[in-house]
């Protein structure tokens, strides 16, 4: 073979292996590219998307309330994987819609704004622009389904934890029982701190809330008895009326208590034997073959947990006025009831709710009952 042959043949050969070792490389690196991308997502925006939406998931927050040794855990973990690779495909797909509906919108404004567009041509593309909006409005509402997420809108409720001040105003007939909330707050009542401002007039508390809208976001909350429904109407419509002038129905929320009280609350205090008791427990016991029925007194409170019971039936949270204290003792604990009723009555006093607690007194035997 001609030795100038055989050299174009061997350069030939390189060429092609080199070649074909090129194709390879780039296929391999084109397949290894499409894994990372559907293994991890590099957008930041459309991962912390995923991110939310699986904190959300129904199953997944029944999941956590479940033991692992519950016979149902399995099953609804199983649900929970297929509720999130759903979510994560849809979540996905939608985000892309949304993406490319905001360039297209982009786009159209560009050209609406050049002043070369003729005035027919203008207005075929507005046209276009409203459509586009209209797909892009209901995409965002198929996005927050998915999400489970419900929006922040104008004086709207939102999930507690974002707050960063809650007034309570319980309107009571003429007047108004105003209560700060304390972190961490909590929609059950009796699980958060409250601190007992004043009882004011209408102007006060609207007054105190105009002063008090600082730390946003904030809610308030309207509560009333029966009295205290016209009140509580002109209230809810002085606030809302005060936010709004403000500019700041986004950063607040209010709520006006479709539940209405109809009577007073009542606080039952037995004063047995010459002590305090919260209630009267019952046992049986066996004496001489039969069994008999024994009442006593429990719950026994001394001097310092007096103040803080009587602070707690009446103060402790809004809805606990107006109150009547009933006074249950005996013969021989009549000088301590009378003594009670009077810290009961210098306790109101002091917070200027005299008018609003009630204290009877009824003579009550343990040995009556049993």
């Amino acid at each position: 073979m001609n030795s100038k042959i055989f050299k174009n043949l061997i350069v030939f050969c390189c060429v092609f292996l080199v070649s074909a070792g090129l194709t390879t490389n780039a296929n391999a690196k084109e397949e290894t590219s499409v894994l990372s991308r559907i293994q991890k997502i590099d957008d930041p925006e459309l991962g912390e998307l995923i991110r939310i939406a699986l904190e959300n998931l129904p199953e997944t927050k029944e999941l956590k309330k479940m033991d692992k040794n519950y016979k149902e855990y399995e099953s609804t973990k199983r649900q929970e994987e297929e509720a999130k690779l759903k979510t994560v495909s849809l979540i996905t797909i939608v985000y892309g819609e949304i993406k490319l509906l905001d360039t297209q919108i982009e786009q159209i404004n560009k050209k609406i704004n050049s002043s070369s567009s003729p005035e027919t041509l203008s207005y075929e593309l507005i046209l276009a622009k409203a459509e586009l909006e209209t797909k892009l409005s209901n995409k965002i509402a198929e996005l927050r389904n998915i999400m489970h997420i419900i929006p922040i809108h104008p004086l709207g409720r939102r999930p507690i934890e974002q707050l960063n001040s809650w007034i309570k105003l319980d309107v009571i007939g003429e007047q108004v029982a105003v209560f700060t909330c304390s972190k961490p707050f909590r929609e059950i009542a009796y699980q958060m701190k409250h601190d007992f401002v004043k009882l004011m007039s209408l102007k006060e508390a609207f007054d105190y809330v105009t002063n008090n809208v600082k730390e946003l976001p904030i809610r308030i909350d309207i509560l009333r008895n029966t009295e205290g429904i016209k009140i509580s109407d002109e209230l809810n419509k002085q606030i809302i009326d005060l936010i709004k002038k403000a500019n700041l129905e986004m950063e607040s929320e209010v709520h006006l208590d479709d539940e209405i009280r109809t009577q007073s609350e009542r606080a039952t205090l037995f004063i047995q034997n010459g002590k305090i008791g919260s209630n009267i427990s019952t046992r049986y016991q066996r004496i001489d073959n039969r069994q008999v029925t024994i009442r006593e007194l429990s719950g026994i409170l001394d001097s310092s947990q007096v103040d803080e019971t009587i602070r707690i039936y009446s103060i402790r949270q809004p809805e606990q006025l107006p109150v009547v204290f009933y006074l249950l003792h005996d013969e021989e604990s009549k000088d301590l009831a009378l003594s009670l009723k009077e810290k009961i009555n210098n306790f109101a006093q002091k917070n200027s709710i005299e008018k609003l607690v009630t204290v009877k007194m009824e003579i009550y035997n343990l040995e009556d009952e049993q």
